[in-house]
């Protein structure tokens, strides 16, 4: 499976991956739940509505990942599965930046005994590193850091014809309550793949970076575990050239390491 993702694995002029969903071969037919979407966004927008200007707060985060390009208008006929997500807030109020998420079921299913999304999506092989043995490691370094990169799984692009199998309804105007189809070009968090997806990416992405930065490119592999960095080093310049280093290897990927963490101040 990995030697097809390889294959498959795009990249645009301006640095970003783009990847084809892994279909199951054998998956059962997956209807659309169209009307499945359509009667949680009924239910979903009544529970908003009771919760003062969180209607306008949820629509705000839809807009804005219209702004950037995660999702898109859909005005044309499927090309490829065509599949709607259901979708629900999360709102945590301690977070360090974004407080209110949306969480996308992917999970769900049209009715009892049919398949979900995910059911005809292979999970992918496990490419992270254990969590345990680099917390382990890492008590032995004097100067401890951490980094996350940012929206990681979102900055994965999704082949065009499966955007078709991401697509969600809101609506247009929120006064009108005018539905609206929209489709994600990117890869999403419930995705079953998408741990995958995103380890391959960067996976691939390090090998190509390997012949300029040998000695950085086998530390970040070693202290990667998703889309967390958790390092240490002997001393506080060492632990800036990493941080660095890090950084600029993955903005080649329109990647953004962000919310540095260390136990030294400096």
């Amino acid at each position: 499976m990995y030697e097809e993702f390889k294959e498959q694995l795009r990249r645009n002029p301006e640095g970003w991956y783009k990847v084809c969903l892994p279909w199951k071969g054998n998956h059962p037919p997956l209807p659309n739940n169209e009307m499945g979407s359509l009667k949680r966004l009924s239910a979903l927008t009544r529970r908003l509505e009771k919760q003062p200007g969180m209607l306008e707060k949820y629509s705000d985060v839809i807009q804005d990942q219209l702004t950037q390009g995660i999702v898109e208008h859909v005005t044309d006929e499927a090309k490829g599965r065509e599949f709607y997500i259901p979708h629900k807030p999360v709102i945590r109020e301690t977070a360090e930046s974004t407080k209110l998420h949306i969480v996308y079921d992917a999970s769900a299913r049209a009715h009892e005994k049919a398949p979900s999304l995910n059911d005809c999506l292979e999970t992918g092989l496990p490419l992270q590193n254990s969590l345990w043995s680099m917390l382990v490691k890492n008590c032995f370094h004097p100067v401890a850091f951490t980094g996350d990169l940012k929206q990681a799984f979102l900055q994965v692009q999704i082949w065009e014809p499966d955007q078709d199998a991401l697509c969600f309804h809101w609506y247009r105007v929120l006064k009108t309550k005018n539905i609206q189809t929209l489709r994600f070009t990117r890869a999403l968090f419930s995705l079953a793949p998408s741990p995958f997806l995103l380890g391959g990416v960067i996976q691939e992405h390090l090998e190509l970076c390997r012949e300029r930065f040998p000695v950085e490119v086998d530390e970040i592999l070693c202290i990667l575990y998703v889309d967390d960095l958790i390092s240490g080093e002997a001393t506080v310049d060492k632990a800036k050239h990493v941080k660095e280093t890090s950084k600029a290897i993955f903005s080649e990927a329109q990647f953004d390491l962000h919310k540095w963490h260390s136990n030294v101040p400096s």
